[in-house]
């Protein structure tokens, strides 16, 4: 006690100023849980966005304290707090680099791409954006390296010389900030046992099945690579995830979302406990999205992402010799086409586990037993019928035509095609890009 009051008389004499922010969010969530939600939010309808909207141009100010910042140069010239180090010899090097001085020099590579920026709406998956890239943010988002506010604050600097933001940009810190309210005052929201707001599925308990996913060996090579990759650099793209999380779940394996949730946990370096929950029971079909008749395939989805395969041989050596053709179906490829590539399937590489077009066509059958069961309870129907109507606030229904894995999951395309947007509604951008994502954060 009286080392305090002696430091707080040196500080008042001192005239210091202590501005302070909270750390890892926009928006105090206790707080508009409490004022504003008198439950937890079921769905990110458009009252909440645009209340998001407003708060980010009003509520969260810039620092009136400039503060000195301490450069990359500053911090390389100290020889005081410099880092001990230990030897790399025989280490393969790291892909991602720690530390704040490297998330704001990426940062800055980021906003110096105006180009990138501007057609953030507009940015299609390829082979490149499967890897990693060198001015990716979501790591160090995850470990506090890199301050949301700061990355706002840029944003926002950068567009008031410039434009106006493309929604989609400034839409993926609202979706972050959603899973993080969504989780705030439900202490389950990691499970579904007493999960308010998780659907109650019976999932298969397949211990077997679920090693073979999580250690890429299930025969399919665009979700083995994926797995392959997890594994060794701890990050893949959103759309990847998107992938293995329906493979593992109700596209085919029906395995529950919270076994594929503790994985990702365990090899994503941006794990983040409130949007990897979130997005696991977004992608189940389990919270916030109903439209489980759709499925990734995952022999098609890969071959529209990279025709030529290179994904593959990347990360799956074996298949390296095999032409385009087979590349995503090798078990297709005649025994003489085996043999040139020195990869047989089953010898050198697994049979798929699985028939998807079976076993996609019998998890949808399933779910609909689920969710029939649930709409015989009262009211729920009219429930669902008033998300899809928020929704249709938030969705753009003009992309209604394109392929429906280029949208948000959010995008509830049945019942969208019967509705009409209020006039001069916020809409929420509909496609995910490789640079921040809300359903998985990443970029």
């Amino acid at each position: 006690h009286v080392f305090f009051w002696i430091f707080f008389v040196v500080i008042l004499s001192l005239k210091v100023r202590v501005a302070k922010r909270l750390p890892r969010n926009l928006n105090d969530l206790e707080k508009i849980c409490k004022e504003e939600w008198d439950k937890i939010p079921p769905e990110m309808c458009a009252n909440q966005v645009a209340k998001y909207k407003k708060r980010l141009t009003s509520v969260i100010c810039v620092l009136c304290v400039r503060l000195n910042v301490v450069t990359v140069h500053m911090v390389s010239d100290c020889s005081v707090f410099c880092s001990p180090g230990f030897k790399t010899q025989g280490l393969d090097p790291a892909v991602w680099k720690g530390g704040e001085s490297e998330a704001l020099e990426r940062l800055n590579k980021h906003l110096d791409r105006k180009a990138w920026v501007a057609s953030f709406e507009r940015a299609r998956i390829n082979m490149c954006s499967l890897i990693a890239s060198p001015t990716g943010l979501s790591p160090y988002l995850r470990f506090g390296c890199l301050s949301c506010r700061v990355f706002y604050y840029n944003l926002r600097e950068l567009y008031m010389k410039h434009c106006s933001p493309p929604l989609s940009l400034f839409g993926q810190l609202l979706w972050r900030e959603f899973f993080y309210a969504a989780g705030t005052n439900n202490p389950n929201f990691d499970r579904m046992e007493g999960n308010p707001i998780c659907v109650q599925i019976p999932w298969d308990h397949n211990p077997e099945a679920l090693a073979k996913w999580a250690e890429g060996s299930t025969g399919f090579p665009w979700i083995d690579a994926i797995m392959t990759q997890l594994r060794q650099e701890g990050w893949i793209h959103h759309l990847a995830r998107h992938a293995v999380a329906c493979f593992l779940t109700r596209g085919d394996l029906w395995i529950s979302w919270e076994s594929g949730m503790r994985v990702f946990e365990e090899l994503l370096l941006d794990a983040d406990w409130s949007v990897n929950a979130g997005s696991w029971m977004w992608l189940s079909c389990s919270a916030f999205f109903q439209q489980f008749f759709h499925c990734y395939c995952p022999v098609g989805f890969g071959k529209r992402t990279d025709p030529s395969g290179d994904y593959i041989r990347r990360y799956i050596p074996k298949l390296k010799d095999y032409p385009n053709r087979y590349i995503y179906e090798p078990w297709r490829a005649p025994e003489s086409v085996q043999k040139a590539a020195n990869c047989i399937v089953g010898v050198d590489y697994p049979k798929p586990m699985i028939n998807h077009a079976e076993g996609s066509r019998l998890n949808i059958e399933r779910m609909k037993q689920v969710y029939q069961q649930l709409s015989h309870y009262k009211g729920l129907s009219e429930f669902f019928f008033s998300i899809a109507n928020r929704f249709a606030v938030v969705c753009p229904i003009e992309h209604e035509s394109r392929p429906w894995f280029g949208f948000f999951p959010y995008s509830l395309k049945g019942a969208l095609s019967r509705l009409k947007p209020h006039p001069g509604s916020l809409t929420v951008p509909a496609e995910i890009t490789a640079a921040i994502c809300p359903v998985w954060v990443v970029v």
